[in-house]
């Protein structure tokens, strides 16, 4: 049976493992400065996790996290200092050897398959996070496959929390119409607060696929994961986040 996402894995991998030779920090996070991005994981953390865990009332410290699309451990390394432990996975093996030579303490990292969390236990971690990652792969079920496979190494009770493409889309083969809204500084000089337009790309592995809200929801349904509430929905940083079912565990 022909794997999900199987004819991009070789090419991501190539790909990926380029970047970290070539500029690692660059690819990973493009925006800061390479003094700066350390500090900008902590930021991300305080930013996109810390406040998370807080409202879910847990205490951390006896609890492993799971990080898909961990790089060289930007962010890993805020996980580590605070879960009993994390688990770091990448397609990049360059990327993976790269974060093994700084490893925290607490710290676990294993190369992925690419298109599922192969290697993870089933119901083994209590919190699986990723970010600035999903945007980059090219194959929609793919991404939809690692939102079912967290249903399957969460623990019952466990939290996921993602970040995502969900521009509304449509594809032509390897060719994507992209719909956004533009809010540019020219627009502002027209009159105009913001301007919604499509756009045409090829799928890549840096330029990945979309998602819907429609499919997350229903990739949820059918893992047991229950689906908090949305946001920047249309947008290119869709977060979802929601908990795995102890009823849909138990089965």
């Amino acid at each position: 049976m022909k794997t999900v996402g199987q004819d991009w894995i070789p090419r991501m991998q190539q790909e990926w493992n380029q970047r970290a030779k070539d500029n690692a920090q660059f690819f990973i996070c493009t925006d800061v400065a390479e003094e700066e991005f350390l500090a900008s994981g902590q930021n991300d953390y305080d930013l996109h996790v810390r406040p998370f865990l807080t409202a879910a009332g847990w205490d951390v410290h006896d609890k492993v996290a799971l990080e898909i699309g961990c790089g060289i451990g930007r962010m890993t390394r805020c996980f580590a200092a605070e879960f009993s432990q994390v688990i770091g996975l990448d397609i990049s093996s360059a990327m993976i050897e790269r974060a093994q030579r700084a490893a925290p303490s607490g710290a676990k990292f294993l190369v992925g398959t690419g298109c599922d969390l192969a290697g993870i236990p089933d119901q083994s971690v209590d919190f699986v996070f990723s970010y600035i990652v999903f945007q980059h792969i090219p194959d929609k079920e793919t991404i939809l496959r690692y939102i079912q496979e967290t249903g399957r190494v969460l623990r019952p009770g466990g939290y996921f929390r993602f970040q995502l493409n969900g521009l509304p889309h449509l594809a032509l083969g390897g060719v994507l119409l992209e719909g956004y809204i533009s809010r540019s500084p020219r627009l502002r000089r027209m009159g105009l607060s913001w301007l919604p337009l499509i756009r045409r790309r090829r799928l890549d592995s840096w330029l990945g696929h979309p998602v819907s809200l429609g499919e997350v929801r229903r990739a949820c349904a059918r893992s047991g994961l229950n689906l908090l509430p949305v946001s920047g929905r249309w947008t290119e940083d869709m977060w979802i986040s929601g908990s795995l079912s102890t009823k849909a565990a138990a089965i």
